[in-house]
């Protein structure tokens, strides 16, 4: 009916704005290729929530899909190509290295002549 339109519009805007901030956050505290893979468990979450709230059946469907988004999510989080190793990575509160320069030597040695 046309009174269920507002609070269809509401439920959508909340859902949009809530999964877009969510989302960016995960980009900016995961990276992109690992919070894209854990964004795959959205219908996951949807169909579990059919079936827990709304009493939708339980299909092999979507317990194949199921096991096949969470065995996907598995092998990206543990996937050593994509994601730095420790030794790469700064630790917190560590100084960069400074690099030394030839050019900024060389510059510094011509003009103190």
């Amino acid at each position: 009916p046309v009174r269920a339109i507002p609070n269809m519009l509401y439920s959508g805007i909340l859902a949009g704005v809530g999964g877009f901030l969510s989302f960016n956050y995960a980009i900016k505290v995961l990276g992109p290729t690992r919070a894209s893979a854990y964004f795959n468990f959205n219908p996951v979450l949807a169909a579990a929530a059919g079936v827990l709230l709304l009493d939708e059946p339980l299909t092999i469907g979507l317990v194949i899909g199921g096991a096949l988004t969470l065995g996907g999510v598995i092998v990206v989080r543990n996937n050593t190509l994509i994601r730095p190793s420790a030794e790469k990575q700064p630790q917190p509160g560590t100084p960069a290295p400074v690099r030394s320069d030839s050019r900024h030597e060389t510059l510094r040695d011509s003009t103190a002549r």
